[in-house]
């Protein structure tokens, strides 16, 4: 297959969660070599006796509340565009979310957010997620539902995940390439 990022693109921003999900698995697997099935369903990869989670989300313009008035032009519009640019990450105003996150399950976090142009991989362990305030992790994701949790990356804390967790930025050329490996 021939490479086409304009396709990558639009593909990445419309494939549903658990789709989108393996796509961030199987980066993971052709990064790291030598990872195995988990033994359960409770983390994702294995590497020797290390259990590995791998959580992946978009970097998305925020956009205003969809409401009675505003949703035919919600629905027409172009959800590509949303995908926040790399260069403009410290400026436009976005987000993504990391969740469903166990910390008690797991050795190692490898976690990703896809811009237009780059994608950036970050590596954390429980702990750090815990104890980092400026993480921010909320271990209330949803009622009732304890031991998992979630945190937000957007413009005011990617340079910090930046400077302290990022394992690995690639291209879409550079992932088009390792993908067909």
């Amino acid at each position: 297959m021939k490479y086409n990022y304009k396709n990558i693109v639009k593909t990445i921003i419309s494939l549903n969660t658990r789709k989108f999900g393996d796509v961030g698995e199987i980066i993971i697997t052709k990064i790291i070599k030598g990872l195995q099935k988990s033994d359960d369903l409770s983390y994702d990869k294995k590497l020797g006796d290390q259990k590995l989670e791998i959580k992946f989300s978009r970097a998305l313009k925020n956009l205003e509340p969809i409401t009675e008035k505003n949703i035919c032009e919600a629905l027409l519009g172009d959800n590509e565009s949303r995908l926040v640019s790399d260069k403009n990450k410290n400026i436009e105003k976005w987000d993504c979310n990391i969740q469903q996150i166990k910390v008690k399950c797991f050795d190692v976090l490898y976690y990703g957010v896809f811009f237009k142009e780059q994608i950036y991989i970050f590596k954390i362990i429980p702990n750090q997620i815990i104890e980092d305030k400026t993480i921010q992790y909320s271990d209330k994701q949803h009622r009732g539902n304890t031991g998992e949790g979630q945190f937000h990356i957007g413009k005011k804390n990617i340079d910090y995940h930046i400077k302290n967790f990022l394992y690995k930025k690639m291209n879409y050329k550079e992932l088009w390439e390792l993908l067909n490996e």
